[in-house]
């Protein structure tokens, strides 16, 4: 995957704008919206955002897409720091599937996890309900561990 450059077209990154959006971008920052880049979005004001008679939700959008900008900057480490966060401690990569543990908050790619849970005896069932988290060693029910779709767009901007 490309890494998103702060002069390119918004329009090419890994979001897909509603047509409030665009409109709202636009509106902003007194530009068409083919020629709005990252680096001019992620200077938006709150109060800017606030001042738009768009819907609440299109207003939350917009600070999350401002947000996300500021980690295309290229002078800032942002990327660094959540790519630290997103590396499995198993593998040593970062995380293609990340799933949470519910023990420590670490992150680990499912793959590794279920490696995991396939080298645990298996209870009188021959079911493997409980994992011994790699990390700090406590006993969890993996049920419990979270796999959010939320941060899968991250893993993807984290391998380029």
């Amino acid at each position: 995957m490309i890494m998103y450059q702060q002069d390119g077209p918004i329009g090419n990154m890994p979001i897909v704008f509603s047509p409030e959006i665009r409109g709202a971008l636009s509106a902003l920052l007194h530009c068409p919206y083919d020629q709005i880049t990252p680096r001019m979005v992620h200077p938006i004001l709150d109060e800017q955002i606030n001042s738009l008679n768009i819907t609440p939700l299109s207003k939350a959008k917009l600070r999350s897409i401002r947000d996300y900008t500021v980690l295309l900057r290229s002078d800032s480490d942002h990327l660094d720091r959540i790519r630290g966060q997103m590396t499995c401690p198993i593998c040593i990569q970062v995380s293609h599937t990340p799933i949470i543990s519910s023990c420590c908050g670490s992150v680990f790619d499912k793959v590794c996890i279920d490696n995991v849970l396939d080298s645990q005896t298996p209870d009188a069932g021959g079911h493997r309900y409980i994992i011994k988290c790699p990390l700090c060693r406590k006993l969890t029910a993996i049920k419990e561990w979270q796999s959010p779709t939320c941060i899968v767009g991250v893993t993807e901007i984290l391998y380029s």
